[in-house]
C-alpha cells in the first residue's frame, strides 16, 4: 500500500500520500503548513481543505481490504486558534521544510490509528 492519492478540489493545495502505517500530509507551498516542533499549524481558513484531505484517507481505507486502522488510538489532538492559524498538537512525525528547493514540502505524518482523532479535533472549535 502506497503512492498519492488523487487530490480533490476540495483539499487543494493539500496532498495525501499513504504509507504502510500511516500517511503523510503535506502541501508544496512554502508558509502553508507550518511545523513548529512540537506542534504544526494550517491557516484557519484551510480547516476544510485538511479535513477534506483527510475525508480521502478514509475513503482509501475503506476501499482497502485488511486495512488495520483499528488499533488503539493512545493519542489525542488539540487544536488551538492562535492569530489566523491553528495550531495542531498531538502525535506525529514532523518534517520541516523551510527552502525553495524543487520538490520540498513540509510534510506530517499521522498513523491511521490516530486519524480519527485527528478529524475530530479539527472538525470542533478550537480552544
Amino acid at each position: 500500500m502506497g503512492g498519492v492519492l488523487e487530490q480533490t478540489p476540495e483539499m487543494r493545495p493539500y496532498f495525501v500520500e499513504i504509507r504502510g502505517e500511516g500517511f503523510y500530509l503535506y502541501t508544496p507551498e512554502l508558509g502553508r503548513l507550518v511545523v513548529d516542533r512540537p506542534t504544526w499549524s494550517i491557516p484557519a481558513g484551510d480547516a476544510p481543505m485538511v479535513l477534506a484531505a483527510l475525508e480521502q484517507v478514509r475513503g482509501h481505507l475503506a476501499e482497502v481490504a485488511g486495512a488495520d486502522d483499528d488499533e488503539d488510538a493512545d493519542g489525542e489532538f488539540t487544536v488551538t486558534a492562535r492569530g489566523d492559524r491553528l495550531v495542531v498538537d498531538g502525535p506525529g512525525v514532523l518534517y520541516a521544510n523551510e527552502t525553495v528547493e524543487a520538490g520540498a514540502k513540509t510534510t506530517v505524518e499521522i498513523e491511521y490509528r490516530h486519524l480519527d482523532a485527528l478529524y475530530d479535533a479539527l472538525e470542533l472549535e478550537p480552544v
